[in-house]
């Protein structure tokens, strides 16, 4: 039975090709290398207004290692919903951790988030090394409003995995979403619910790493504060002083 009713996919489905490459770090910044062989999509620069249009979300999805699955981190503006880059390789938990910082640095010191079970728990592990300022912090749907938990990331159980893919299905259908990506396409395209009642590909051979990144990411934007219009300019400006004021995140990283 497929999740994503393919009607509604096709049509928030706006392909793009993006901008094929790579995030460098120079001391505290980070700057974007074109290569066609780089496991990051560009399909919408960083906005500079980072007070009004330039606020972004991260969420990563780990693998256990360089080979079999792939690591994914879906980049949306939580302003617009719109999908505005996707990372894509097979590297380590630690060295995705790394590439994670990076994009969020990259995206205007984006707010971001890593499932945080099996090699999650290293990608958060070296979010907190590095001292990322602004990584999510897990809250539950049954807990009360407002309440945070202990854990730094996103922690997938059966129940919160059921509530992320309800989430990414609730904003495909209110074509609240735009998505450019011809993978993440393809592998919301064949997203079921398998007779066990978990999730899963109807093709054995594809993944579900765009999925769950994108997922996640569309969830944790839904705990957060509204942008600027909805929330006001003074609690955007208090943040933006407060991202200032932070030291530079690669200061000593070596």
């Amino acid at each position: 039975k497929n999740i994503f009713p393919i009607t509604h996919l096709r049509e928030v489905y706006d392909k793009m090709d993006g901008i094929k490459g790579r995030l460098v770090r120079e001391g505290s910044k980070v700057r974007f290398q074109p290569d066609i062989t780089g496991p990051l999509t560009i399909f919408r620069w960083p906005d500079t207004d980072d007070l009004e249009w330039g606020s972004y979300f991260v969420a990563g999805d780990p693998t256990h290692s360089t080979v079999g699955d792939y690591a994914c981190a879906q980049v949306l503006s939580r302003r617009t919903w719109e999908q505005v880059a996707v990372w894509r390789g097979k590297t380590d938990p630690n060295t995705f951790g790394e590439e994670l910082a990076k994009l969020g640095t990259y995206y205007n010191k984006a707010m971001l988030t890593s499932e945080i079970e099996g090699p999650g728990y290293a990608t958060i592990a070296k979010l907190l090394h590095l001292e990322y300022p602004f990584i999510w912090k897990h809250r539950l749907a049954d807990k009360t409003p407002g309440t945070f938990d202990e854990r730094w990331g996103w922690s997938s159980t059966f129940k919160t995995k059921n509530e992320a893919v309800g989430n990414l299905l609730k904003v495909l259908v209110d074509h609240d979403i735009s998505i450019h990506d011809a993978k993440t396409f393809s592998e919301m395209k064949n997203y079921v619910q398998l007779p066990s009642g978990s999730f899963g590909n109807s093709n054995q051979e594809e993944h579900d790493d765009t999925v769950m990144a994108l997922a996640i990411c569309v969830t944790c934007i839904l705990y957060e504060a509204p942008t600027l219009m909805a929330y006001g300019v003074g609690k955007q400006r208090k943040e933006q002083e407060e991202r200032e004021e932070q030291e530079p995140v690669w200061t000593d990283w070596n």
